[in-house]
């Protein structure tokens, strides 16, 4: 069915079912009936009816139920939206537009007045796209990723189907709306007649207060937000016997946080998805597969995967390589700069598979850090580190040394309540990792900066140095 017709034919059926329930930063609710769902998102439907196909509506998209209307408003209007980070600064905001508006005509809209031009149209025909989304991806510049439309598409998609996922359950939804996974879980939600509730600013002990309290069936999250949910539960006493499924994404999980979801939820409720935001293709792995395999990030979900040598021949079962995937429909070919004749495409990860196709993911080379001649790669450091009973969050990172080249520096957050010193970071680290592999820095800090999709921000560590005052602090 159309979107339209859709969310027509859903609010008809239960107009005084909850469709949104937003909760802000003092757990106050707002919520939406789909009665009422439908009707504000038909009215602003409306609004946008003189900006035909293939205008792209760019918006703010805080965790409300207002930014809800607006997409599912651009939908109905068959217009492509493209949810922004609210707390972008304007710099980075005008290089995303000015980046989308080499392809598509994008408009700017406030949900209230008309959309207005965000930049010169492109040079040529402008593409159309069912909805955008802005990724960093490998290079760490705003790009924008085309996808496309919801219309006559199966809802919810197979993967998420595959993941204990039922029409009609209550999801939460913790993750920002202009990021991949939480969009996509939210919207085929919504075209699901799920209850969806969305958390406007992630708090770790309420999100696990509503997941008990509302009996959510479905959750969808980032290892930061699993790490720090863990410990609330750990600390409340709260448990989730309503809960069926979570689903985690965006960066390497922890194992112990990993598995400690695992003693809380049961091992087939735990599901793990590689993917990008290009859409290149996914794996799907559930708990139980992962303790058997430790670390894997599973297999292919309707999605073949080659392993690639330097050379650009096939790698043998436990060979690191680059990891190219394909899969039928969709993917982004503009925004894939690695890609094989017969359509495989890389986003830079390298990884090995086992025997049986199961894939491991390996540090990307650009983050390999150089000391005294050695390759070592941070993440490698980073797992070690969290498996310190006392860290609650790390980072490491290499900073340069005119006489090895780098040393490594460990930002640590423990636990509250923990008794850890430098020395006692460094005697762990001995005992499990080479000398070249043990931080020669030690930073302890409150929080590890990071996005609100759990991925590092390494400019805002504090304590950054010079390379001089580097080596003076090392001494």
């Amino acid at each position: 069915m159309r979107v339209d017709d859709l969310i027509r034919s859903i609010a008809a059926a239960q107009p005084r079912q909850p469709a949104v329930i937003a909760f802000d930063e003092r757990d106050r609710e707002q919520t939406l009936t789909w009665s009422g769902l439908e009707r504000a998102s038909a009215a602003r439907a409306r609004a946008l009816a003189g900006h035909p196909a293939p205008a792209v509506i760019a918006f703010d998209a805080p965790s409300r139920a207002r930014t809800v209307v607006q997409i599912l408003a651009c939908l109905r209007a068959g217009l492509a939206p493209l949810p922004l980070d609210p707390k972008a600064p304007p710099a980075e905001r005008a290089r995303l537009l000015r980046a989308a508006s080499t392809r598509h005509l994008v408009h700017v809209w406030d949900g209230d007045g008309a959309p207005v031009p965000a930049a010169d149209p492109p040079a040529g025909n402008p593409e159309p796209a069912g909805y955008l989304l802005a990724t960093g991806g490998s290079s760490g510049a705003p790009r924008v990723i085309a996808h496309p439309g919801y219309d006559g598409r199966p809802v919810p998609n197979p993967l998420l189907a595959a993941t204990g996922w039922r029409g009609g359950q209550r999801q939460l939804v913790v993750g920002p709306l202009h990021h991949a996974a939480p969009f996509s879980a939210c919207l085929d939600g919504l075209l699901d007649a799920n209850t969806v509730m969305l958390q406007n600013v992630f708090r770790p002990r309420a999100a696990m207060r509503i997941a008990a309290e509302q009996g959510v069936h479905w959750i969808q999250l980032t290892p930061t937000h699993m790490q720090w949910m863990l410990l609330a539960a750990e600390r409340e006493s709260l448990s989730l016997p309503a809960l069926r499924a979570i689903v985690h994404t965006a960066a390497p999980c922890p194992a112990a946080v990993k598995r400690g979801w695992i003693e809380l939820v049961g091992s087939r409720r735990v599901f793990e998805f590689y993917a990008a935001t290009e859409g290149i293709g996914t794996t799907l792995v559930r708990g139980d597969e992962w303790l058997r395999r430790p670390g894997t990030v599973g297999r292919g979900f309707c999605t073949q995967i080659r392993v690639l040598d330097s050379r650009g021949r096939l790698a043998p079962a436990g060979a690191v390589g680059e990891v190219y995937m394909r899969r039928p429909g969709f993917a982004d070919a503009a925004a894939v700069t690695r890609r094989t004749a017969d359509g495989f495409s890389s986003v830079g990860d390298f990884g090995w598979l086992d025997e049986e196709r199961y894939l491991f993911l390996a540090p990307r080379r650009e983050d390999m850090v150089l000391v005294g001649g050695a390759n070592v790669y941070p993440a490698e450091i980073e797992a070690v580190l969290l498996e310190h009973p006392q860290i609650l969050d790390c980072a490491v990172l290499g900073v340069p040394d005119e006489q090895v080249g780098s040393r490594l520096a460990a930002y640590i957050a423990c636990r509250p309540g923990a008794q850890l010193d430098e020395p006692g970071v460094r005697s762990f680290c001995a005992e499990r990792l080479s000398g070249h592999k043990v931080p020669q820095i030690v930073h302890f800090i409150e929080n590890i900066p990071r996005s609100e999709a759990g991925k590092l921000h390494r400019r805002s560590l504090p304590g950054q140095m010079r390379p001089a005052q580097t080596q003076e602090e090392a001494r």
